[in-house]
């Protein structure tokens, strides 16, 4: 099967993400591990500022764009 999706310039939020997508749009965007991604999201909330984390990334998730559909090519 060979698929192909839209050009997209910039990061993007996955559709198989587990909250909004955010991390995993990321981590497929600078191509790292959703996990080790979602470890550090997790520190900085932790050890710095819960609140400010929490906003940024909602606002992330309005700001990106969706990852575009698939298209199934023969």
């Amino acid at each position: 099967m060979n698929y192909s999706s839209h050009n997209i310039k910039g990061p993007f939020r996955s559709r198989h993400g587990m909250f909004l997508g955010v991390v995993a749009g990321l981590s497929e965007y600078f191509g790292i591990s959703k996990w080790i991604l979602r470890g550090i999201v997790i520190a900085i909330s932790l050890f710095l500022a819960f609140w400010p984390v929490i906003i940024v990334y909602l606002i992330s998730a309005l700001i990106m764009p969706l990852d575009p559909y698939y298209i199934r090519r023969n």
